[in-house]
């Protein structure tokens, strides 16, 4: 299964599976689930650099090009609205583990980037890299912020 979904099919094989289909990734998820005491590291890190990890839109992606869900609501609303970043799968939509639930079976689930402020700052600043708006490219300067003295007590 991990060849399959790591690669195309070698000359004489059939494609066991498509791993452009989210039914398809959903099946193998469970397969996985159940036999990863099966998996070398090896295997590990070809499906985790695999394209065969479905965000909250069921698109398929590398792993790491992914972000596990935020814990903040807010932050999740903001992610949920901004699209940018995709977020690894937490609900499969019929029986069988979900993106995040293979990951975390895996311990895969360690190689992603938490949603939370620090993330935030980062993922704005690889936005602003390329964007056209200086505006936007002003608010995530990761220049350092000048610090005000403090008052000397002589002072009056």
């Amino acid at each position: 299964v991990v060849a399959c979904l790591g690669g195309a099919p070698r000359p004489g094989e059939a494609e066991l599976l498509d791993p452009t289909q989210p039914e398809a990734l959903r099946r193998a998820y469970a397969y996985l689930h159940g036999h990863q005491a099966g998996l070398t590291q090896r295997s590990l890190a070809a499906l985790a650099d695999a394209p065969v990890w479905l965000d909250t839109r069921g698109t398929p992606h590398p792993l790491a090009a992914l972000r596990l869900p935020a814990e903040d609501a807010a932050l999740a609303a903001l992610y949920a609205a901004w699209r940018a970043t995709p977020i690894l799968e937490t609900t499969a939509p019929a029986e069988g583990p979900s993106a995040l639930a293979l990951a975390e079976a895996l311990e895969l689930h360690r190689r992603l980037a938490p949603l939370d402020a620090t993330q935030l700052v980062r993922d704005l600043q690889d936005a602003s890299a390329g964007a056209e708006d200086a505006r936007l490219a002003a608010l995530v300067d990761p220049a350092p912020v000048r610090r005000i003295p403090a008052r000397s007590r002589d002072a009056g």
